[in-house]
């Protein structure tokens, strides 16, 4: 499913819930329990967005830890602030890298 030019999730869990109706918290959450990748964009500056690939590792109130990921090799981990992320994509493509990634 596309909406405005980015993917959505299709189906989240059980109850079909769409990321139209989750906040950014309800998706780092469900990234995490679910052990799914995902793609972060990040406000890193006024006019500058910064895309990170990988798994949440964990998070707190404030931030997240994320295992970067790039060519099914891991980069190392990043962590930085919840209030930065403007969102968190999973698409079509994430969910065969997913798979893959779990074999």
């Amino acid at each position: 499913m596309i909406v405005n030019g980015k993917y959505a999730y299709s189906r989240v869990g059980s109850n079909a819930k769409t990321a139209l109706n989750m906040n950014i918290v309800d998706k780092i959450k469900y990234h995490h329990d679910n052990r799914k990748y995902c793609k972060i964009m990040r406000q890193v500056a006024k006019g500058t967005v910064e895309k990170s690939n990988g798994f949440i590792v964990d998070y707190s109130d404030n931030f997240v830890l994320l295992q970067e990921t790039d060519d099914f090799e891991v980069d190392g981990y990043v962590a930085f602030p919840i209030e930065t992320i403007s969102e968190i994509l999973y698409s079509n493509n994430d969910k065969y890298f997913d798979k893959i990634i779990h074999l």
